[in-house]
């Protein structure tokens, strides 16, 4: 869920964080039976100006006129970069200390193993390895070539990129349903049809997991999708996402608006190193659904002191940088 790269974990992550009144009783006394202070660690009622990275929405809803007791969350895409990119080699441009992430221990897993220790039996089913990289950015585009037939469609569209689809019920007194889906799509400028064929694949799986919460749970449940989408403004992959191609008659399964471009327009950059500034990463809003943002996270203009000569620094620890808002669920 958190890299740069198309496979390791499943790209950017939306950080979903609900806050909720936590309850008014003490909790239970710790063994020694002195009791300790209890303080609230959340509130349900968040306020925008306490924290001065979001910025207040003019549009937004006063608490009153807001619904659902005035229930509010707080979403996050952000495209941390892999620890396999954090070497100087990758970044020449950042100061060497910024790339350091201390790992203190590490355990991995290989399910190969377990040939090892148990006997095989007829219910136990093989399966051929996987030898593909598992980063394809890091080899460019001598790797496009080394994976077979760029030409071939089957060669072309296996990508290893990912996509994540989960339904979140709010809680009380709300209730309200909300899918959040999170994507990484493949990063070469050149393959603009691979892009695009991904694009349109996760929009209809993301219509058909949204048909299956709506039978499932009798309801409308709102969407958002985020992530990094490699595709600038205006492009034919951010074009088709907003429904606002006119070369196209394939139109989105679902109506989508995106959430910076709706309320003072897309971020100057998104992500910044010397070779590439521009703009990657997105949240999108599904039409009519019952969510309404409340303040934006500010992003960083050009000229920046914390972006100047390129990211990662000491001020943003990948190459691209976070984007997220404040959510207000409205009555239904």
């Amino acid at each position: 869920m958190l890299l740069k790269p198309q496979a390791i974990w499943a790209a950017s992550l939306p950080l979903f964080l609900g806050r909720r009144l936590l309850p008014k009783s003490s909790p239970s006394p710790p063994p020694s039976g002195r009791r300790l202070p209890f303080r609230p660690i959340c509130k349900r009622r968040m306020s925008a100006q306490a924290d001065p990275r979001f910025a207040p929405l003019p549009t937004a809803q006063s608490e009153a006129d807001a619904g659902a007791d005035g229930y509010q969350f707080r979403l996050v895409s952000y495209n941390i970069l892999a620890q396999v990119y954090v070497k100087s080699a990758f970044f020449p441009h950042s100061p060497s200390a910024s790339l350091n992430v201390e790992l203190l221990q590490k355990e991995v897993i290989h399910y190969n193993d377990l040939v090892e220790t148990c006997h095989l039996n007829d219910n136990v089913i093989s399966a051929p390895s996987n030898n593909s990289s598992p980063s394809e950015e890091s080899s460019g585009k001598e790797d496009n070539k080394k994976r077979g037939d760029p030409n071939d469609p089957r060669v072309r569209l296996k990508r290893d990129c990912v996509g994540l689809l989960a339904a979140f019920k709010l809680g009380d007194p709300c209730e309200h349903i909300l899918i959040v889906a999170n994507t990484h799509i493949y990063w070469d400028p050149e393959w603009i049809d691979v892009k695009l064929a991904q694009a349109k694949y996760l929009l209809s799986k993301v219509s058909e997991f949204e048909k299956i919460i709506a039978n499932k749970f009798t309801c409308k449940p709102s969407v958002i999708i985020a992530g990094d989408f490699n595709s600038t403004p205006g492009d034919k992959v951010y074009n088709y996402l907003v429904s606002a191609s006119s070369e196209s008659t394939d139109e989105a399964l679902i109506k989508l608006h995106s959430l910076y471009a709706e309320n003072g327009g897309e971020p100057e950059f998104t992500n910044c190193t010397p070779g590439f500034t521009g703009t990657l990463d997105y949240i999108f809003l599904s039409e009519g659904g019952s969510v309404k943002p409340t303040s934006l996270l500010r992003i960083p203009r050009g000229g920046s002191p914390d972006v100047e000569g390129g990211l990662p620094n000491f001020h943003h620890p990948s190459d691209h940088l976070p984007i997220g808002a404040d959510f207000q669920v409205l009555s239904s």
